[in-house]
């Protein structure tokens, strides 16, 4: 550790000194630090280039956390949560980012193309004039339900559009149903482009506000219709187990390991503590270990359960039942959740140390249930150092583990 010290700041000597070392040898390989399990996911790839972005180590310059990202995050999640078809709300994120096959892109894209508008034949056909300031669109959106003036949402941009719609409506009753028509509106006008330009289909504005609104209240009617998925119907209710609330004892010829431990988050220090009980509740064997170093409250807790069994394995000890209050580790021990890489060398070695003995279960108990190897961890961590002990129990235990089985003598 002095080395250590020498070598590094002091933040990165304490990095160092929490990561928890296999003492078997669990084999090295590279990690996603990004993620707790350790393996790559596009999510947390796209979030830390949002992060590179940001701080301008991309090679552009800082962004900052602005109104203005906010205010994108609010379009987002506007889009992706609208009542509508899928291929609608893609359409709406296809616009939001200029890249609908519009006449004015597929020029900027190097195709040789009459920009002008399909539908009226006048301006320049880009995605805000065809939606907002063409005199198809001011006819349509006029004639619709909504009644729309496009003059007073049209921006330089369709996404300074929609946030101008957002931002027209949100205090409005109904909002998320009139966001839902412009929506079918927007794509209305989209397929009515289409038809003109790619089947020759003129249509009047009056008839596309029909087949709008059409769409709409079929939409409306097919939702409340819709019969759920089987996983969606209601089920019978299961029986309830009944909450435990004490300790349980193990079966005849099996030891019941109890784990636990301490962590201060702002010291990185912790302590280990565990209690061997058999199946009449005698303690057989008890123990623990404070000051230990620690990344983590979950890196301690697996940290807890590697000692017990690392002392009843020295023992000969080998039909064990290992209870631990931390659920985490005990899903990552029994296969239930990925292991996270931060407790991977720890897991490890829990495991080779299973296969060392005859039975071994691990089994989540909660903390209620797990008082004498809390107590135990906590000693240790005031008093620090390595203790054992044996069939004699120690006074300041000796009332836990009365009360665990119902043992009404106390001192």
């Amino acid at each position: 550790m002095e080395l250590v010290e020498r070598c590094f700041t002091l933040h990165e000597a304490k990095c160092i000194s929490t990561i928890p070392i296999s003492r078997w040898g669990c084999p090295d390989k590279q990690v996603w630090h990004f993620t707790s399990h350790g393996g790559y996911t596009v999510r947390s790839g796209y979030e830390v280039a949002l992060n590179l972005r940001r701080n301008g180590e991309l090679g552009r310059k800082a962004e900052g956390e602005t109104s203005q990202g906010n205010q994108q995050q609010r379009i987002w999640k506007s889009i992706w949560g609208l009542p509508v078809p899928p291929k609608i709300r893609t359409f709406l994120w296809k616009c939001c980012r200029n890249v609908l096959a519009v006449k004015e892109n597929l020029l900027h894209r190097g195709i040789d193309v009459d920009t002008t508008c399909t539908l009226c034949g006048r301006e320049g056909e880009s995605q805000v004039h065809l939606f907002f300031t063409c005199e198809f669109a001011r006819l349509f959106w006029f004639a619709s339900p909504l009644q729309l003036d496009p003059s007073l949402v049209v921006g330089e941009d369709f996404i300074r559009c929609w946030a101008n719609l957002l931002s027209k409506y949100e205090q409005v009753e109904h909002y998320s149903e009139i966001l839902q028509a412009c929506a079918f509106g927007l794509w209305r006008i989209w397929k009515t482009r289409n038809g003109m330009v790619f089947e020759g289909q003129v249509t009047d504005p009056r008839d596309a506000v029909e087949c709008f609104k059409n769409q709409v209240q079929e939409f409306r009617i097919a939702r409340m219709c819709v019969k759920p998925f089987i996983n969606e119907l209601p089920r019978p209710p299961e029986a309830q187990a009944e909450p435990v609330t004490s300790w349980q004892k193990p079966p005849f010829g099996v030891l019941k390991v109890n784990c636990d431990a301490t962590w201060m988050a702002q010291t990185g220090m912790g302590s280990v503590g565990w209690v061997v009980r058999d199946s009449y509740g005698w303690m057989v064997l008890a123990g623990g270990k404070g000051v230990l170093w620690g990344g983590s409250a979950l890196a301690m807790e697996a940290e807890a359960i590697r000692e017990a069994l690392l002392v009843c394995v020295q023992g000969g000890l080998s039909k064990l039942e290992v209870e631990s209050d931390s659920l985490q580790i005990i899903r990552m021990l029994c296969g239930k959740w990925k292991v996270g890489f931060a407790v991977e060398p720890i897991i490890f070695d829990i495991k080779r140390l299973v296969a060392q003995c005859q039975h071994c279960v691990f089994l989540f108990t909660p903390r209620l249930c797990n008082k004498a190897a809390h107590k135990v961890a906590a000693f240790v961590f005031r008093v620090g150092g390595i203790h054992t002990w044996d069939d004699l129990w120690p006074e300041w235990i000796f009332d836990t583990l009365a009360s665990d089985v119902n043992l009404s003598i106390r001192l």
